[in-house]
């Protein structure tokens, strides 16, 4: 038995037409890389999104320290009349 699938083994591997129908199609590959690429592009949306969060968390926060600093500023002006 263990004869019969050795040849049978070196036939496939010589046989470039078996080894092509035995193979996934180029197509799968293609299809592959191109999940493969769209994954890393939904990475990269996403941190974008979260970046862009907190960057107009930080531009709120400094608004309303600027308001805050107004407003002390206002209180000082009140009280120095």
């Amino acid at each position: 038995m263990d004869k019969m699938q050795m040849k049978l083994y070196e036939s496939i591997n010589r046989s470039e037409t078996v080894l092509n129908l035995l193979s996934e199609p180029a197509e799968i590959e293609n299809i592959r890389k191109q999940l493969s690429t769209l994954r890393k592009a939904e990475k990269i949306l996403k941190q974008t999104k979260i970046l862009l969060f907190k960057q107009f968390q930080l531009k709120m926060k400094i608004v309303r320290l600027k308001a805050k600093r107004a407003e002390v500023g206002l209180q000082k002006k009140g009280r120095q009349r």
